[in-house]
């Protein structure tokens, strides 16, 4: 079971790699060519742009997770924050890059230990509209973390164990956003598809996390064929 179950992880993470791929070869044809003036996903603001005055988004989110790694029964909870920047690609449909430090912590009451995991994240997301309005997307693509702390607590001793986890790992994101103005709120769903143990530790640790974020878009102005767009 525990081999079948890492092949298709494997399966699972090369599929993940080559969506995120061609995400990226769509933003930079996209980009390229310049797109359509007005033919947005909803999103305006000030102060940038792609191609032939495509508008782009410029967020900034934080709020807290609760996450768990496979084969640990504990559920703890976490902090996560992100920087985004969101393409849009046509109307209802954009690309959304993202600098994001999460913080995992889970626990093992069985053996009685936390451990926390600190990510430098970068999620490609695909993100579609799904509101006349424009406020409500739905969001979905792979993620690269990359690791730089980690630690075990027991007994209220804290230990370092940075150099048993790996170091880089993927994931797959779906989530969902609700932006009717220049504040809102995100909720994502992250799935680890790479075993974090280092060292073949006998059982399988796939990362799993759910997030509630504020999401705060400066510079925010509604775009001009909103359907109640304002100066």
């Amino acid at each position: 079971m525990q081999g079948r179950s890492g092949v298709v992880f494997e399966e699972m993470k090369k599929q993940v790699i080559i969506s995120g791929i061609l995400l990226v070869l769509l933003f930079n044809a996209n980009a390229q060519r310049g797109g359509g003036r007005g033919e947005t996903d909803g999103f305006a603001f000030s102060g940038g742009g792609v191609g032939n005055g495509i508008p782009t988004l410029f967020a900034f989110t934080l709020g807290g997770n609760t996450s768990t790694v496979s084969g640990m029964n504990g559920w703890q909870t976490g902090v996560r924050g992100s920087f985004v920047m969101g393409v849009p690609i046509s109307k209802g449909f954009s690309i959304r890059p993202e600098i994001a430090l999460s913080f995992l912590n889970t626990s093992n009451t069985a053996a009685g230990y936390n451990l926390g995991l600190n990510y430098f994240e970068l999620p490609l997301l695909a993100s579609f509209n799904i509101s006349q309005q424009r406020n409500f997307h739905i969001l979905i693509g792979p993620e690269i973390g990359f690791l730089f702390s980690a630690n075990r607590t027991a007994a209220g001793v804290k230990t370092d164990v940075t150099q048993e986890v790996k170091q880089q790992v993927y994931s797959f994101v779906g989530g969902i956003d609700y932006i009717p103005n220049r504040f809102g709120v995100s909720l994502r769903y992250q799935q680890g598809l790479t075993d974090i143990n280092k060292d073949n530790a006998g059982y399988s640790g796939y990362t799993r996390s759910l997030s509630l974020s504020l999401v705060f878009r400066p510079g925010y102005k509604r775009s001009l064929n909103h359907p109640t767009s304002t100066k």
